[in-house]
């Protein structure tokens, strides 16, 4: 780590002579020599970054230290753009706002003016963040600028301004990715079995532990094969594997030669791989993985095949009982043990129906026993089957037996699966059956218009075509008009595509394998895609009810020209909307007037049966609409002997609603009666829009409706006798339109316990989230919480929400609204906070306070302990301060066992910002006077911390008037001085303190100017510099390996490097030399060789 410490301070200095070289040259020159060059001081030197895609704005402040200004003094602060490890990137780590650029540098501008000389100007920089671990790969980086003189030249002053990395070091555990679970003895031969992959951005060597009965070197040989295909073999069962960044290793596995042996004697052995821990080497961390369960486990199986079925018979007749003797579904057992084989059955064969397992042949009801160096077929009897069947016998585990039957080594799994199943073909030797043909659909299909260049509806052709055979049926459509539109079958669906304005009827047909087929028509009608141009589509207006005839009564019906003319309306009013029969869907039932336009419609019904009639309205400039309406034909003429069918009187037809997903389905039987008891009824059902409604009737009589969109239909059901008397009912079925959500969604909420713990949403608004386009009654309810520790929710009778607040956290709130049929839920989040304040007490005045630590975890190994540390203020449990006067806050009395304080938290409970530091002490200035209480806080290098509290009492200033001399100049200063007591508690070894500290000057005219003797200056130069001398040695000593301790040295040595070029030594120097170096340059290099020198000293 010491060798890593040089390298980052030799390029350090190395970049900061490039620096100074480039911009150093001219910056000072002998006309400057009886100038009292100002100095600047930078009020912040540590900076954070934030989280990932978070920009953190910090104001560096810069202070004007040199003579009283008379004019206005404007000074450059350049950012150079360097590049290295331990620099930041100008606009990659952070930026500054309204810079300006400067060659590949950017300059910002500040201006001291004589009313704010003694003010700080601040610079804004934007510290730019993310949430990449180690994203620096150091914990530090370093913003490198000078402040240079602009309106009074002055040497060029070098700042460093470090960013932490406040990430936290994690990895994301590697997991195994199985190729296989199972390899055989005698078999694998460098079978790759497993992967091991690293996701991190980072290098990692996992620790790997063999456990198991499987030995390695033993029974199995193991070899690790990288991506760059070289394999390692692997000869201890503890040991390190090295896997790149994002990459992975492959384990290989041999069961062959030296390791095919007879120790396995049809028994399974295993290997658990498990690793326990994953080191990093660029930051030097363990990560303990012990309790993380990662490992991979292969089972080592025996490659004797003694346990298989022979190749028997594969097929047997219907009405067989299988036994040893006809040798099917045999099974061998070579082994010297019974087995138990734990079995499934599966195909098309059913049970009970084409199959019957002998239950008291088998040990349980998924177990069979065959005994020791035998075969045995498996107990069943093959019934009667209709058609050709399959039956499967798959053998899922084996247990070897003791002779008692117990088991006696678990279970193994059977080496080659496909020899452990076997199928068994039951013919059916009965006569073939007589084949019957497609049978289509009585419901018509009614497609709405399509625009010219637009597709239809898709129709079904399984829904519209059944077969009684359930053969494979193929399909064919043909259309009247191939110029109105053009047809295409896809995955068993037609699709119908306009090409011209006009109607077609459409022929769809399914035929089955011996040629047998049915076929249906309907209509399309193709219109404009533009409607004409501006011209209104004519509407349905009063659409017709289902027509009756009945044939006993009279075989005609007419629909008279006031109900034509109320069917369609047109909102253009010069417009004449012509009516045109398109489409009568079975025309053996009833026939229509043969004209295509006609004032009136006459119905002629020619045997029992219903039909859907289609009309047409057309306005004559391409606007087209249809409507639709049923006709049922029955006859009631009284039959010799026999009755008519009669609607029940107990069970009747009601109107009915359904959802979407539901079917309504009614047994026919019970809706009709007839007296006679000899007929048999049959029955047919349509509904009047089978876009929204289908039907379909099975051979019991049992009627099911399929909803397929929202809306109303009419169902009409008949029942027909033998003699073809016949009735019919109707009634009308809604499809639900389920609630839907409205605009008004309900927003997430938060709650602060400091304010209340309860919030009311009322009812408006949580019904207001929700409308039902069926006008039906909402029933709301809270349907989820996902976390009522959080918060708890009551439902008012009203629909108010009250939502109470538990703890600090979030939780997601379901609101389902529902109409009886379907529900619609909505959601929004509550987030509960708590803005009430926290105050840390201390125990023992300002030495000791409260703490927390931990025990391994938090980014550090889990293989060290760790202490927390025990914070300390030596000022003293109480302190009284002027106000306005600066006090030194000192906790360098805090201890950690392990020696790993890093950073030092002041909260000086005057509403200023908590700060924080890596130094122990801290000044602070109180401007009012009150009572308050500072808390430091200590935290460890493992984020294990505690605190302490110092109460602080301000005062009015009691000021005294002192007068120096200094360069023949005569300055009239107030100093005043404040005793600080400090009192320790009795257990401490010294009971008492007096500090004398210096609370600041007051000047008593501000027109006075203060001179800096040159003298003076340069001696408290060399204080610094020994000062600085004694932090290096300090921090070198107590360096172990700690990235923050190399850094503090960084700082320190960055500072006594600009503090050991006095302006003088400079000028003295030859031109030629400044011109080609520069005075910065050489600057530089003086001040590196000091510091590396009197750091290696120290050491």
């Amino acid at each position: 780590m010491k060798n890593n410490f040089f390298a980052k301070l030799g390029n350090f200095f190395l970049v900061s002579a490039v620096l100074f070289n480039g911009f150093g040259v001219g910056l000072v020159s002998a006309e400057y020599a009886d100038t009292i060059s100002p100095t600047f001081s930078l009020l912040l030197d540590n900076v954070k970054e934030g989280n990932s895609g978070q920009t953190t704005t910090y104001n560096v402040g810069v202070k004007y230290n040199g003579p009283v200004l008379v004019d206005d003094y404007t000074v450059e602060v350049i950012f150079y753009s360097v590049l290295g490890d331990t620099f930041a990137e100008y606009g990659v780590d952070y930026e500054v706002p309204n810079s300006v650029p400067n060659l590949e540098d950017h300059s910002y501008f500040l201006t001291f003016t004589p009313a704010t000389q003694n003010d700080e100007l601040f610079v804004p920089v934007n510290v730019m963040g993310n949430d990449t671990i180690n994203d620096f790969n150091v914990l530090f980086k370093y913003i490198i600028f000078t402040i240079k003189g602009i309106t009074i030249e002055q040497p060029d002053q070098l700042f460093a301004l470090s960013i932490e990395d406040d990430d936290v070091p994690t990895i994301i555990e590697p997991i195994f990715i199985p190729v296989t679970s199972v390899v055989y003895e005698g078999v694998a031969t460098g079978a790759n079995v497993t992967k091991l992959v690293n996701n991190n951005n980072t290098d990692l060597i996992y620790t790997i532990e063999l456990t198991g009965d499987a030995l390695l070197e033993q029974e199995f040989g193991l070899s690790v094969i990288d991506e760059q295909n070289i394999s390692t073999p692997i000869t201890n069962s503890f040991f390190n594997l090295f896997v790149p960044r994002n990459s992975s290793s492959t384990f290989s596995v041999s069961t062959n030669g030296i390791y095919d042996n007879s120790s396995f004697d049809n028994v399974a052995k295993q290997t658990i791989w498990t690793i326990t821990n994953a080191f990093d080497e660029s930051i030097y961390i363990d990560y303990d993985l012990s309790l993380s369960n990662i490992n991979f486990t292969l089972d080592i199986k025996d490659e004797e095949n003694d346990l298989n079925f022979l190749n028997a018979v594969s097929s047997v007749a219907e009405g067989t009982s299988l036994n040893d003797s006809n040798s099917s579904f045999v099974y061998n057992n070579g082994t010297d043990n019974d087995v138990s084989l734990t079995f499934e059955l599966s195909g098309t064969a059913s049970s009970l129906t084409d199959y019957s397992v002998r239950t008291n042949e088998l040990s349980s009801g998924s177990t069979w026993v065959v005994p020791k160096n035998s075969i045995k077929s498996f107990p069943v009897d093959i019934l009667n089957v209709t058609g050709e069947k399959n039956l499967v016998l798959a053998i899922t585990q084996i247990d070897l037996l003791n002779d008692n039957g117990t088991i006696k080594n678990g279970n193994i799994t059977p080496i080659l699966p496909n020899a452990q199943t076997h199928t068994l073909t039951i013919l059916d030797t009965a006569e073939p059956p007589v084949n019957h043909a497609p049978v289509a659909i009585m419901q018509p299909i009614l497609l709405g218009n399509v625009n010219v260049g637009s597709n239809s509806t898709p129709v079904s052709f399984s829904t519209t075509f059944s077969d009684p055979d359930s053969d494979v049926l193929t399909y064919s459509v043909e259309l009247s008009n191939p110029a109105i539109a053009t047809s295409q079958i896809t995955a068993g669906e037609l699709l119908l595509t306009g090409t011209s304005v006009g109607i077609t009827t459409v022929t769809m047909t399914a035929t089955d394998p011996d040629g047998l087929s049915a076929s249906t028509t309907f209509s399309l009608t193709v219109v404009e895609n533009n409607n004409g141009g501006g011209n209104n589509t004519p509407t349905v207006n009063i659409p017709i009810a289902t027509q009756y005839i009945d044939l006993y009564t009279t075989s005609t019906l007419n629909i008279n020209n006031a109900i034509l003319q109320n069917l369609f309306s047109d909102a253009d009013v010069n417009d004449v909307v012509g009516i045109s029969l398109t489409n009568n869907t079975d025309a053996t039932v009833v026939t229509t007037t043969p004209g295509i336009e006609f004032s009136s419609l006459m119905l002629t019904g020619l045997k029992v049966g219903t039909s859907v009639i289609e009309l047409t309205g057309d306005d004559q400039h391409g606007g087209m609409v249809t409507s639709t309406f049923a006709v049922i034909v029955s006859d009631s003429t009284p039959i010799e002997g026999n009755n008519a069918p009669t609607l029940s009187t107990t069970t009747v037809f009601v109107d009915n609603e359904i959802s979407l997903q539901e079917t309504l389905g009614a047994n026919l039987h019970l809706y009709f009666e007839d007296v006679d008891v000899d007929d048999t009824l049959t029955f047919s059902a349509t509904t009047t829009d089978a876009s929204i409604v289908t039907s379909g009737i099975d051979a019991g009589g049992q009627l099911t409706l399929t909803p397929h969109s929202y809306g109303t239909v009419q169902v009409i059901v008949t029942a027909t006798d033998s003699h073809g008397a016949s009735i019919s009912d109707t009634f009308s079925l809604k499809v639900n339109t389920p609630p839907e959500l409205t605009a008004n969604t309900l927003v997430n909420k938060q709650i602060d316990l400091k304010v209340s713990s309860s919030l009311l949403i009322d009812s408006n608004t949580i019904r207001g989230a929700f409308i039902d386009q069926d006008e039906e009654v909402l029933t709301i309810s809270v349907s989820d919480n996902s976390d009522n520790t959080v918060v708890t929710t009551t439902l008012g009778e009203n629909d108010s929400l009250i939502l109470l607040g538990l703890k600090v956290g979030t939780s997601t709130i379901e609101i389902t609204a529902d109409d009886g049929y379907e529900t619609t839920s909505t959601t929004f989040l509550v987030t509960v906070v708590d803005s009430t304040s926290e105050e840390e007490t201390g125990n023992n005045g300002g030495n000791t306070g409260s703490s927390s630590g931990s025990s391994g975890g938090g980014g550090c190994s889990a293989l060290l302990s760790n202490t927390a540390p025990q914070a300390a203020v030596i000022n003293g449990q109480e302190v009284t301060v002027e106000v306005n006067k600066e006090i030194t806050f000192d906790a360098s009395q805090s201890t950690d066992k392990e020696n790993n304080i890093r950073f030092y938290f002041w909260n000086f409970g005057d509403g200023s910002e908590e700060v924080y530091y890596t130094l122990p002490t801290v000044k602070h200035t109180y401007t009012k006077i009150s009572n308050y209480t500072l808390t430091s806080k200590v935290r460890d290098a493992y984020g294990a911390e505690s605190s302490a509290e110092v109460k602080v009492r301000v005062v009015a200033a009691k000021a005294s008037t002192n007068t120096e001399t200094s360069n023949n100049t005569s300055n009239t200063n107030t100093e005043s001085e404040t005793t600080i007591e400090t009192t320790t508690p009795t257990t401490d070894t010294i009971t008492s303190v007096d500090e004398t500290v210096s609370t600041g000057t007051t000047n008593t005219n501000s027109n006075t100017n203060t001179n800096t003797n040159n003298n003076n200056s340069a001696n408290n130069i060399e204080e610094e510099i020994d000062i600085e001398e004694e932090i290096i040695e300090e921090s070198i000593i107590e360096e172990e390996d700690t990235p923050f301790e190399e850094e503090s040295v960084f700082e320190n040595i960055v500072e006594e490097s600009i503090k050991e070029t006095p302006v003088g030594e400079v000028e003295e120097m030859p031109t030629w030399i400044k011109i080609i170096f520069g005075s910065g340059a050489l600057a530089a290099v003086a001040g590196a060789g000091i510091a590396v020198n009197r750091v290696r000293k120290g050491i």
